[in-house]
């Protein structure tokens, strides 16, 4: 049987030898370290440590001060368990190690002194070992023959430019993850690689206990801090549903984390992602899908709590969100990066494609140049229409076309947290167009996507209806699925599309910045980055200019279902507070509703002039109602402030007074 590896730091060189070479005869692996410096280091960098046995006098045995081993020990890999080892034991060394830590392992796990003779020894790492470790030697690991995996992949994924000695080392660290994961069962086969980036991965587990059940499992692990981040983001944030993936496991080496997740109720034979899906091609398992998405994950998501950012341009939080902000891009690379890919656009077709003077021209054969304004510049530019204040409310992240899972029945999954927290309230629709729109859409050429863009940027309100037939036919059922999503989008944020459009700007511009001169790319990857650019550019010529009120085409009115009408067109599905209020204003329209009765109907309270916290309550549902079913939010048609008499509902519509 296997046994662990040990670190075994002592400036002894004879005691060092002789306890190592028995450690070696109980089937120990142990790595020597003669001085703090180099037990530091192979502790910082070399993986695959299962436990330290730490002299606390690693400089000078004969200074009383010297406690050097023990510092080590509190500053560095605090997830290896520590045995501190000395010929020189007192009662304050000893409560210093042991003594109790908020988080993780305290400095040492034992306290072992150098004349108890080597059986002590191996009796304290035994025991250290069993309650500290965990590690299950005897787990038998599969590989799915088709995926290609092994450890070297998987370590190299999350950190790809280490030498290949080191990869070796973190390989065999992060089979020991594994072992720690699993430590319950006697087999594990590992099988799809479902995402990777940012240091962390996503890969499908199946393993079988003692007794001979099997449990299925969704494994991701990564970079220990990045996980470690992500699993407080996601506990604290994540909706409790029953469709959630639920937590099942967690476990840290030096360098890296690790959880398991179950997918309740899910067949894990049939699970794939979107993009697997998407590529299948059938529209109506799509839908499905993204209706299971839309109004169950992220509803439940998004019901966890909002704030309103108060004084902040919704473009700078959208740009944050895609990595413009901060230390991944100045707007210099930016530009530079979107230059160069101009510049290895124009071999794709006849198309001619320009950037200069702020301006993007586009020339088609046989047309006259089309010219947008620089996608670059809106990007970083104030969006004044919205920079009063923004809704943000919790997101469970950045959604991809890999990070969202799907089962047989087209029940979805969420499997990435790592940006889980408040986002502007269009943020995961976005997300979502943007993934079928620019990732998972192919054409034949800049022309076609063109007709395509055209169709998606002109509608007025999120509730339009996309004029499909405008398009090519192999991206038809891609504007259905954008239609499906903006529609849900309007349900919940209101039908003004702009706020949306710089979101999508955002996004799109965010994706450019990726786009690297030194590497070579293929003619469909060249593709992309025009179609991007081209997106981009007409968002960018969009959000310039002002849109006019949707058309009001009949009364609004309030069915049994809680969903708001106007005339034949339905807009928005209510319930909670927002639907209370809207049927208190509902029972005298045209008559104002003070805020006293709102504070006494709407919240149950006794109500308290003055008090700034009711005001505060009253306001956001007022904006949050105005936002679901106000075609211009800012210019409300419906829900009128009278000046010191309350509220007023107009179901006709009309300018406010």
């Amino acid at each position: 049987m296997t046994k662990a590896t040990i670190l075994f730091a002592d400036n002894d060189p004879e005691f060092l030898k002789t306890r190592a070479e028995f450690l070696e005869r109980e089937g120990y692996q142990v790595i020597p370290a003669a001085d703090p410096t180099e037990a530091r280091r192979l502790l910082e960098q070399r993986g695959g440590i299962d436990l330290a046995i730490v002299d606390i006098r690693l400089v000078d045995d004969d200074d009383e001060r010297d406690t050097s081993g023990l510092t080590l020990a509190k500053e560095v890999a605090r997830s290896v368990p520590k045995i501190i080892l000395t010929g020189f034991p007192t009662y304050q060394a000893v409560r210093e190690a042991l003594g109790p830590v908020l988080e993780g392992l305290p400095p040492a796990v034992d306290f072992l002194a150098k004349e108890e003779g080597p059986e002590a020894m191996i009796q304290a790492v035994e025991r250290a070992l069993a309650t500290h470790v965990r590690i299950n030697w005897n787990l038998e690991i599969h590989w799915d023959p088709r995926e290609h995996l092994s450890f070297l992949h998987l370590a190299g994924l999350v950190e790809p430019d280490l030498p290949n000695d080191i990869l070796a080392q973190r390989a065999g660290e992060l089979e020991g993850l594994f072992r720690r994961l699993f430590y319950d069962y006697r087999r594990l086969r590992l099988g799809r690689l479902f995402w990777h980036g940012s240091q962390r991965l996503c890969l499908s587990a199946l393993a079988r206990s003692p007794q001979g059940t099997d449990d299925p499992r969704i494994v991701v692990c990564g970079e220990r801090e990045r996980v470690r981040r992500e699993l407080n983001q996601m506990q604290a944030l994540a909706p409790e549903t029953v469709q959630g993936i639920r937590l099942t496991g967690t476990t840290e080496t030096v360098h890296f984390g690790g959880a398991t997740y179950l997918l309740p109720a899910a067949d894990l034979e049939t699970v794939q992602s979107l993009r697997d899906l998407f590529q299948g091609g059938k529209e109506r398992p799509l839908k499905a899908a993204l209706n299971s998405l839309l109004k169950g994950v992220l509803a439940a998501w998004h019901r966890r709590g909002q704030e309103i950012e108060e004084g902040q341009d919704l473009m700078a939080l959208y740009g944050r969100r895609v990595g413009l902000a901060g230390n991944n891009f100045s707007r210099t690379e930016v530009e530079r990066r979107i230059d160069a890919l101009v510049q290895g656009a124009r071999s794709l077709s006849p198309v001619e494609i320009k950037r200069n003077q702020g301006r993007i021209t586009f020339h088609f054969p046989q047309e006259e140049p089309i010219s947008y304004p620089d996608p670059v510049a809106a990007v970083y530019a104030p969006l004044e229409q919205h920079g009063a204040a923004v809704v943000c409310k919790i997101s469970p992240g950045f959604l991809t076309a890999d990070n969202v899972l799907v089962d047989g029945r087209q029940q979805v999954w969420l499997t990435d947290f790592a940006q889980a927290g408040q986002a502007p309230q269009w943020w995961n629709f976005v997300c979502l167009e943007a993934m079928i729109r620019f990732d998972l859409s192919q054409a034949p050429d800049l022309l076609a996507w063109y007709d395509f863009e055209h169709c998606l940027v002109r509608p007025n309100s999120l509730h339009d209806r996309l004029r499909v037939q405008d398009v090519d036919a192999n991206l038809r059922t891609n504007v259905a699925l954008i239609e499906q999503i903006r529609w849900q989008a309007g349900s919940e944020t209101g039908s003004d599309p702009m706020p949306y459009y710089a979101g999508l700007l955002a996004w799109a511009v965010g994706s450019m910045a990726h786009y690297d001169p030194a590497l070579l790319y293929t003619q469909t990857e060249r593709m992309r980055g025009a179609h991007l650019l081209l997106a981009a550019a007409m968002l960018a010529q969009r959000l310039g200019e002002t849109l006019p009120p949707a058309p009001i085409t009949g009364a609004l009115h309030l069915d049994d279902n809680g969903e708001v009408w106007i005339g034949d067109r339905r807009i928005a599905t209510l319930d909670g507070q927002e639907l209370e209020l809207l049927l208190l204003l509902f029972r005298e329209p045209g008559k104002p509703v003070s805020r006293r009765t709102i504070v006494e109907s709407v919240f149950h309270e006794v109500y308290t002039p003055g008090d700034s916290q009711q005001e505060g309550r009253i306001n956001t549902l007022v904006y949050r109602l105005r936002n679901k079913i106000e075609p211009t939010p800012n210019r409300p048609q419906h829900i009128h402030t009278v000046k010191g008499k309350g509220l007023r509902l107009s179901v006709m519509g009309g300018s406010d007074r």
